[in-house]
């Protein structure tokens, strides 16, 4: 029994680990950057999908308080 799953899980990693090591070329390229932002971005980059944006600082707005005496 277990020799029987032991091959199954050793095909299942051979199948998975080139999927595993594909990043390893471009994650090189990110170490080479100096500056933390720009290397921190080019990381995010390798596993986000969607395009990343500059930060956007919020700023909190005052609300308009209504004078309940008028």
């Amino acid at each position: 029994m277990i020799p029987l799953i032991m091959r199954y899980l050793l095909v299942i990693l051979l199948l998975v680990s080139p999927f595993i090591t594909a990043n390893e070329k471009e994650a090189g390229e990110c170490v080479d950057i100096k500056d933390p932002v720009l290397r921190l971005s080019c990381y995010d980059s390798l596993f986000k999908s969607e395009p990343i944006e500059e930060p956007k600082l919020n700023t909190p707005q005052k609300k308009k308080r209504s004078n309940c005496y008028e």
